[in-house]
């Protein structure tokens, strides 16, 4: 539903309920012994916090998990929908937490990215054990695609800058990224690890251009899969009269095959 308040200014946003009855056999420990389960999530989408900054808002969720009459799980996340948060020299655009509690489920996950003085960083953690991909999708969606199903029980750590190079204004500027993260979880047992390498630049303030890669591999039993994606994007001239070009190359390796998307 779509609500409207006034507490005491207008605040509107889209908020929603959800109840699911859950399969009583699970899989990979993720189950219960007899009866029904079930899980209730309440959230709400887009809720401005104007009290923070005049542009943001967020998404927020709660999840509680009922068996035999009992509350057997607890779930909340948190995470920027739009805007940022800006403190006089630096710059939050991104940020997103979960945490989860319970017999089946018990994680931390959160990722930030923060900009301060021409520099970027970046980071995301996951500590614990999940029953779906979602915490460790909302940190890092490349990495949850090659997982495989859960449950899931270990860590992972990722780690990223963009540092100048050169700096002269728009005039003339060029900025390096390199990012790195591993994995580890005990199903599988599934290990891997993420690499980043990226450029970016402008020139005569009417030129930009940014390229960057990035490969996940990873090692299920004995099996050996990867995933990359490599984009190219940029502007030139002044809008509304730039132009502008994206290319995106998404390549996957598994079974032995290489398999490229343009």
């Amino acid at each position: 539903g779509k609500f409207q308040w006034e507490v005491p200014e207008e605040l509107e946003f889209k908020a929603y309920l959800l109840i699911e009855q859950l399969d009583t056999s699970g899989s990979g420990g993720c189950s219960f012994d007899g009866g029904t389960a079930n899980s209730v999530t309440i959230g709400a989408e887009e809720l401005p916090c104007n009290w923070l900054a005049s542009d943001l808002s967020v998404n927020v969720s709660t999840k509680f998990t009922f068996h035999n009459g009992g509350l057997v799980g607890m779930a909340g996340a948190f995470e920027f929908a739009e805007g940022g948060i800006s403190f006089e020299s630096f710059e939050i655009p991104d940020l997103a937490a979960a945490v989860a509690f319970g017999l089946q489920e018990n994680y931390l996950s959160a990722s930030v990215r923060a900009i301060f003085s021409g520099s970027e960083v970046a980071g995301g953690v996951f500590f614990g054990r999940t029953c779906t991909l979602d915490p460790i999708e909302m940190i890092d969606p490349q990495v949850a695609g090659v997982l495989g199903a859960p449950p899931f029980s270990g860590a992972y750590v990722y780690g990223e800058a963009w540092i100048p190079i050169v700096d002269f204004g728009c005039v003339f500027n060029v900025a390096a990224g390199v990012g790195a993260g591993a994995f580890y979880f005990v199903e599988g047992p599934t290990y891997g690890a993420k690499i980043l390498l990226g450029a970016k630049g402008e020139a005569l303030c009417v030129v930009t251009i940014r390229g960057e890669i990035s490969m996940v591999g990873v090692k299920s039993g004995g099996e050996l899969s990867a995933s990359g994606q490599g984009k190219l994007s940029g502007k030139a001239g002044a809008c509304p009269f730039c132009v502008k070009f994206n290319k995106t190359v998404t390549a996957t390796f598994k079974n032995g095959r290489w398999d490229v998307d343009y």
